[in-house]
């Protein structure tokens, strides 16, 4: 798994040399979906100075107002540690598939 997160990332740096955001010049729908993956690297002990172009596109992320405060909504719901059963249950059980309001 940390090989694979180190290839990704290598991917994401190369890609960030070349533009300013994932998807060309322009903050898409691809930055909102990849950045709270990204933004938690210490979890993965990922030292981050190694991705350069990585780091200044957190930052750039991490400046919009908008995703400061989606960030600190994730942050009253934030787990550290293995899920309990009831959340393993709703993300792959049968419960995944029910409407909720």
């Amino acid at each position: 798994y940390s090989k694979e997160v180190g290839r990704l990332l290598d991917v994401m740096n190369g890609r960030l040399r070349d533009v300013a955001y994932l998807a060309g010049a322009d903050y898409t729908i691809a930055d909102v979906a990849t950045y709270p993956w990204i933004a938690t690297f210490e979890r993965r002990n990922v030292d981050i100075a190694e991705f350069p172009q990585v780091a200044r596109w957190l930052d750039a992320v991490a400046a919009r107002p908008a995703v400061q405060r989606g960030m600190a909504v994730m942050a009253d719901s934030d787990r550290s540690g293995d899920p309990d059963k009831e959340h393993l249950e709703a993300y792959f059980g049968d419960q995944q598939y029910q409407r909720r309001s």
